[in-house]
C-alpha cells in the first residue's frame, strides 16, 4: 500500500500547523503493516526533514520526483490539505482542510473568492473530507452544512512533543522578548488596539519587564499592526510575528497564552501550549465546542478591564497560574485518552487501497 501525503497547501502557509498535521497523521499510520508513506513538498521545513530522516517507511520527495516515481505504484491513496496535482488525479483523495477560505480574514476579497471556488472542487473530488478534532468539525459543518454526508472526524492523538530545556526557552526569550517573560497573544489584527489598552493597564499597575508578543496570520497583518503600534507608550515591550515563525519553544516559554479571534486551525497551538504547562485564556467570541472550552479560561475580552485583571492575577499569583496549567493538562489527557487510534484511520481511509 502506498499513501501519498501532500505537505503543501494553498489554504495556509507552510509552518508549524501544517507540519504537525502531516506528522501526527503519519505517526498514526506508522504501525500499519505493508504501508509505505511518501510525503511530497518542494520546500520541506527543517522540522519535517528531521521527522522523516531515518524512518524506513517514510520517504520525503519533491513533486517532480513523485511524478517520476508514481508509475511504480498501483494501490495509491492521496491525502492533502488544500493542494492537488494532475499526475495523482486518478487516485482516491482525502481532503483535510486546516482552515477555510472564509476564515482567512486578511486576504483580499478576490483571492478569497478564488480560494472558495477551488475549495469547492477539492470537496467535490474528495472521497472523504476529514477533520482531526471536534472544533474543526463544528467549524466545517457550520460553514458547509452540505458536507455532512462526506465529512468524517478521525480524532487522531497528537504526537509526543520534545522536552524543551530551560536554556532553550531562555534563548528564545532573548530573541523575541529581550530576555523577559512574555504574554503570547494569538489575535486578529483588527482587535490589537483593545488588547494594547488592556496591556497598558497592566503595565501601569505593575512596572514589570513583562513583554507582549503578538502572533498574527501573515506579513500583511504584521505590517498593519506595526502601524497601529506607532505612538503606543509601551511599544518597546511589544513584539509582533507571524504564525509561520512560531515553533514549539515559543509556546513552551510563554508565561500565559491568549487566544482572541482565532479559528480551529489554531488547535495545535492550544494543545501544544497545554502540553508544555502554559495556562490559556480564550475570548468568548471564539466558536469553541463545549469540549474545548475546558482547555482554559473563557470570558469576554470586550468587557473593560477584564483582560488586564487576568494579566494581573496570573502575574501576582503563581499558585493560581500553576493550578490553571494543571487543569489544562488534565483536559488534554482526557482529550487524548478519548481519541481513537490509528485503526480508525486504517478502517476509514486505508481500506480503499487494501
Amino acid at each position: 500500500m502506498h499513501l501519498i501525503v501532500i505537505a503543501d497547501s494553498e489554504l495556509c502557509e507552510a509552518g508549524y500547523i501544517l507540519d504537525h498535521h502531516v506528522m501526527d497523521m503519519t505517526m498514526n499510520c506508522a504501525n500499519i503493516n505493508g504501508l509505505f508513506i511518501q510525503i511530497i513538498t518542494d520546500n520541506p521545513s527543517n522540522q519535517l526533514q528531521e521527522f522523516c530522516y531515518g524512518q524506513n517507511h517514510i520517504k520525503l520527495t519533491t513533486f517532480k520526483e513523485a511524478q517520476q516515481d508514481i508509475h511504480h505504484h498501483l494501490k495509491v491513496l492521496v491525502v492533502h490539505f488544500g493542494k492537488t496535482c494532475s499526475f495523482l488525479k486518478t487516485f482516491p483523495h482525502y481532503f483535510l482542510p486546516i482552515i477555510t477560505p472564509n476564515e482567512r480574514a486578511s486576504i483580499s476579497v478576490f483571492k478569497r473568492y478564488l480560494l472558495n471556488r477551488q475549495f469547492g472542487k477539492w470537496i467535490k473530488n474528495a472521497t472523504k473530507v476529514i477533520s482531526l478534532n471536534d472544533w474543526s468539525l463544528q467549524s466545517l459543518l457550520t460553514q458547509y452544512p452540505n458536507l455532512k454526508s462526506s465529512l468524517v472526524s478521525l480524532q487522531l492523538p497528537i504526537m509526543e512533543q520534545p522536552i524543551i530545556e530551560w536554556s532553550e526557552m531562555s534563548a528564545v526569550k532573548e530573541i523575541i522578548s529581550k530576555g523577559n517573560n512574555y504574554l503570547l497573544i494569538f489575535a486578529g489584527v483588527e482587535n490589537i488596539t483593545s488588547i494594547l489598552k488592556e496591556f497598558s493597564l497592566f503595565k501601569k499597575w505593575q512596572q514589570s519587564t513583562m513583554q507582549l508578543v503578538f502572533i498574527l496570520e501573515n506579513v500583511q497583518a504584521v505590517n498593519k499592526a506595526n502601524s497601529i503600534l506607532k505612538g503606543y507608550k509601551f511599544k518597546q515591550d511589544v513584539s509582533i510575528y507571524t504564525t509561520h515563525q512560531v515553533n514549539a519553544t515559543w509556546l513552551a516559554a510563554s508565561y500565559l497564552t491568549v487566544f482572541e479571534g482565532v479559528k480551529s486551525s489554531c488547535s495545535y497551538f492550544v494543545m501544544h501550549s497545554i502540553h508544555f504547562g502554559v495556562p490559556l485564556l480564550f475570548d468568548d467570541q471564539i466558536q469553541l465546542t463545549e469540549t474545548w472550552k475546558s482547555a482554559g479560561e473563557v470570558f469576554s475580552f470586550a468587557e473593560k478591564n477584564v483582560l488586564s485583571n487576568h494579566f494581573k492575577l496570573y502575574y501576582k499569583d503563581e499558585v493560581y497560574r500553576q493550578s490553571r496549567a494543571t487543569m489544562g493538562g488534565n483536559w488534554l489527557q482526557t482529550l487524548n485518552h478519548n481519541r481513537s487510534t490509528f485503526e480508525l484511520f486504517n478502517n476509514i481511509v486505508l481500506s480503499h487501497i487494501k
